[in-house]
């Protein structure tokens, strides 16, 4: 069956294409009062989304249509004392948690009235980017209360606590310029029952963003160690975009996921019906 679940990979060359330009049909938000939002919207087995909702014009938008701009006005020198930051007098790039008319506020929020519960998580399972991304707010002694950091690695412990109704800002900093995938995934419980959201991708564009050109990906495909399923791997130009798409008829194709390409060779999620069917592959510039 392995085999035959290999046999059914394509490599698809893929057009040349900037990387910024790949979102030149999303939302740019620049300077509004947005928040990342979780929000009651029961689609299948999945109650819960998160959406990018604009303050400003009172407007939900699938966080997968925006693109968040972090401007060079946010670049700041890290002071020393604040290793959770990054060495002292590196760059980093600071969405603060008090609002500066020339940048974007960006913060966390939860639905009113739709969620009855008070234990809210909105994780962060994956960040892709040229830099490290963190999130924290001060702790009143001198201090700092760190929500995500992707120095350590991401666990369970990464993530943002909003309660129902309510309504946060945190710090949000980069290490560096370029595009970043933050990868969140809320859950809340719902009628005494934990639920979910699907692992939602927000682009970040911290600025100056380089023009990167999308060479053609190469998909590569192998078992695991064990030998228990299929495994998939991105090779790309690093900083750029591709959409993993799959199809059973090499003519309807159904989007796995986005992925910023990084310096090595990355592991691509997979649907659960690769492993029991044979499927066709292919890496596109959105």
């Amino acid at each position: 069956m392995i085999r035959s679940l290999l046999s059914a990979i394509v490599l698809v060359a893929l057009l040349f294409q900037s990387a910024a330009a790949s979102f030149a049909d999303r939302v740019r938000l620049t300077t509004e009062h947005v928040d990342l939002r979780v929000v009651f919207a029961p689609v299948g087995t999945n109650l819960l989304e998160v959406v990018a909702f604009d303050h400003d014009r009172a407007t939900n938008h699938a966080a997968t249509n925006v693109v968040l701009v972090v401007s060079e006005a946010a670049k700041l020198t890290v002071p020393g004392g604040f290793p959770e930051l990054g060495p002292a007098d590196s760059d980093l790039w600071v969405l603060p948690a008090s609002q500066n008319p020339a940048l974007l506020y960006l913060g966390i929020s939860v639905e009113a009235g739709r969620l009855p519960s008070q234990k809210i998580d909105l994780f962060l399972r994956r960040a892709d980017g040229p830099g490290q991304c963190v999130a924290w707010q001060f702790d009143g002694l001198g201090g700092l209360s760190v929500s995500y950091t992707t120095r350590d690695g991401l666990t369970e412990t990464d993530r943002f606590t909003p309660v129902a109704g309510g309504h946060e800002h945190h710090n949000l900093g980069f290490s560096t310029n370029g595009l970043y995938t933050l990868w969140f995934q809320a859950r809340a419980t719902v009628d005494g029952t934990n639920a979910w959201s699907l692992e939602t991708p927000v682009v970040f564009a911290v600025e100056p963003v380089p023009a990167v050109v999308a060479a053609p990906a190469i998909l590569t495909a192998s078992t695991s160690e064990t030998g228990a399923g299929l495994q998939l791997t991105l090779s790309g130009t690093p900083g750029a975009v591709y959409r993993i798409e799959h199809s059973s008829d090499l003519r309807n194709w159904e989007t796995v996921s986005d992925l910023t390409a990084e310096p090595n060779t990355q592991p691509v999620p997979l649907p659960p019906s690769a492993q029991i069917s044979p499927q066709f592959f292919r890496a596109v510039v959105p």
